[in-house]
């Protein structure tokens, strides 16, 4: 894990927990699941968490735990999953070839 935020939505205090990797596959995306396990018991009570992971690349099995276990996907060429309420477009691209 190596992000942490605090910050308001709506009015309410919101902690963004988030992890970078480069390429992230449903392992990642478990391990990532147990290292915010450990966190969250020093969170305060009753604060909303959202789990977000930043990647070049992601892999379609990291969507489909990402997806069930609300965590928040990002890469630089797909739109964003759901996050602050917002809906993907549905577009899935490769990411660019060099």
């Amino acid at each position: 894990m190596n992000l942490y935020s605090e910050g308001e939505r709506e009015g309410a205090k919101v902690i963004v927990l988030g992890e970078v990797s480069s390429r992230i596959r449903a392992g990642d995306v478990r391990l990532f699941l147990h290292k915010a396990s450990l966190v969250k018991p020093l969170l305060p009570p009753g604060v909303e968490v959202l789990y977000v992971m930043f990647g070049y690349y992601i892999h379609l099995s990291a969507l489909e735990v990402a997806e069930a276990e609300q965590v928040h996907l990002v890469a630089s060429y797909m739109e964003p999953t759901k996050v602050f309420g917002e809906q993907p477009s549905g577009e899935e691209r490769e990411p660019p070839s060099k």
